[in-house]
This record gives structure tokens, sequence and C-alpha cells, in this order.
């Protein structure tokens, strides 16, 4: 009885995060690059450290926080880029987390002076973790003595680790307009807890186009971006503005159900952004909305520091 019990709740687990199209997702594209498109390792032509933190619905006791960490840098030599990258999920407070490490090569192929094409594919580790401690169930408990009845036969896998393939591709014309598409989980890798569940393949296209005044007082992007897993779809729509050459401002709508605001400052050598993820479906008003904050660190080549022709994706 208690085993069947443990199959639904893991079986709920995978629903929730079956609506959260599986991974978890960063909605400030700009600031989470290489977990957009493995393709962007090395696209600001220097090196570049981002670092996320998401909180979903922090008003349900069940919520997801997502942390996400990577570097990239462009190589002369080999005239390509490389990245590594960590993203970290927990779900209902370290009931179950996943961890995946990431290693991104990017081959940056330059058709001309205006055309860059830049084909990628990234390898990754993953790993799946469920304390079953944190599952607790009335059939456990001996109503005289209190005592936990645990069955120590049959119980689902705790650890579960594999190997993960994905592959990118993103066209950038006259760093003013860009686009891209990005294939994950390639070879479906076996995640499951409770026997065998194969991982959905994730297909992601987007694509930007930059404006930038005269006088550098105001930079517009204009952010379109789709992915798809399994049964879950959403399209996002993302106008990103700079005032004065530091400070940010975005407006964004999803059609999930959600749109939201994102504020930050940003210069040539570090950004930081907060973006802010209301409801408005039928869930408004009962899970806080989404949070994330963001910090991205670059060094850039000197010819790009004075000559000024940087986009925001490049930040």
């Amino acid at each position: 009885m208690c085993l069947n019990k443990i199959k639904i709740v893991l079986i709920l687990f995978f629903i929730t995060t079956l609506f959260y199209a599986q991974d978890p997702i960063f909605y400030n594209t700009n600031s989470s690059l290489l977990f957009l498109n493995p393709s962007y390792a090395g696209s600001n032509g220097g090196f570049r450290l981002q670092n996320n933190y998401r909180n979903q619905w922090p008003n349900l006791s069940g919520n997801y926080i997502t942390y996400g960490t990577s570097a990239d840098c462009y190589l002369k030599k080999i005239k390509g880029g490389i990245g590594l990258s960590i993203l970290h999920d927990d779900q209902a407070r370290g009931t179950l987390k996943n961890t995946n490490y990431n290693f991104i090569y990017a081959q940056h192929l330059k058709i001309n002076d205006k055309l860059l094409i830049i084909p990628s594919v990234e390898f990754s580790y993953i790993n799946y973790f469920l304390d079953k401690n944190k599952l607790s169930f009335g059939s456990q408990i001996n109503p005289r003595s209190g005592v936990v009845w645990v069955n120590t036969t049959n119980n689902p896998v705790l650890v579960k680790t594999n190997y993960d393939i994905s592959g990118g591709f993103l066209l950038q014309y006259n760093n003013l307009f860009s686009f891209g598409f990005t294939t994950h989980h390639i070879n479906q890798p076996d995640i499951g807890l409770v026997g065998y569940s194969k991982l959905p393949i994730r297909f992601t296209i987007h694509a930007s186009a930059f404006l930038n005044s005269k006088n550098n007082n105001l930079k517009y992007q204009s952010i379109l971006r789709y992915f798809q897993q399994q049964n879950f779809q959403m399209l996002q729509l993302n106008n990103q503005f700079i005032l004065h050459k530091n400070y940010a401002f975005g407006v964004f709508i999803n059609s999930s159900g959600s749109g939201g605001l994102n504020l930050g400052y940003i210069n040539k050598w570090f950004s930081v952004n907060f973006l802010y993820d209301l409801t408005y479906s039928k869930l408004s008003g009962n899970t806080a909305g989404s949070h994330e904050l963001a910090f991205t660190f670059n060094i850039l080549p000197k010819e790009k520091r004075i000559s000024g022709l940087y986009t925001l994706e490049n930040f």
C-alpha cells in the first residue's frame, strides 16, 4: 500500500514538471544565454560569466527554485567558443532535485563582415535525487505507538544519473539581428525513478532585433522565443530598453498566461537584472508570481570596448 502511494506521489511530481515543460526555464533570456542556446558560447568575443536565480510561485509550499551558472569565452586559435554551465533545480523544498553539468563547443563561421553562423553541441551529465525522508503517509504511522513503518523492499530509485546531448544553431547579422534554434535532449535519456521514463526532447526557436540611437542614449531589442516539449509549449515576446546607456527596462508577455517586468543596470563590464513574472491565469493571487535575479560579468576585447559594437544579448 505504501509503495503504491509513493508511486502516485512520484507520478504527480512528473506531471507537475511536465506542465513546467520538464526543463526549468529562465525568462530573462539575455542573462541566461547558454541555457537558451549553446551557440551563444563565445558570442561576445571575450569572456562572460552569468549567474541566475529563479523562485517559482513562492506562496506555494512545493515551489520551484532554480539556480544557473555559466561561463563562456571566445578562443581565437580555434575561431570558436567554449562554455561550461551548471543548472540546479529544487522542487518541493528539496524533495526532488536535479543537477545538470554541461560542456559546450560552438564553432564560429564568419561568412563575411556582417554575417556570422554558429553551430554548437552540448554534452551533459544529469543527476536526479529523491529525498524519500520528506515523503510521509498516514498508512506508515502506527496509531498507537507512533512508529513509522518503512517498506525496505521495492523502493523507488533515490539517485538517477545519465548522459545527455543537445545541439544549437545561431545566425547573427551585423550585430543587429539574430536567429537561432536549439534541440535539447536529442538522445532522450532515462530519468525515471520508478521504472523507465524518457526525458522529452525540447525544441526552442528564437529571434531578436536590435536598434541603437545615434547618441547611444536609447537601445532597444525585441526578442521572440518559442519552445515546445512534449505537450507543453509557450510563446514569449520580450521588449528590452536601455535608457541613458546604463538603465535597463523590459516588458514581456507569455502565451502560458503570465507577463511581467524586467529592471536592471548595465555597462560594458557587468549587468544586474531583476525580473518579476506575474500570473494572470486562474492561479493569479495564489502564487505570488515568480522572481528572477541575474548577474553578468564581461571581459571584452579592446576593439569592442572602443567601438561600442555590442548588443544587449552580449550581456
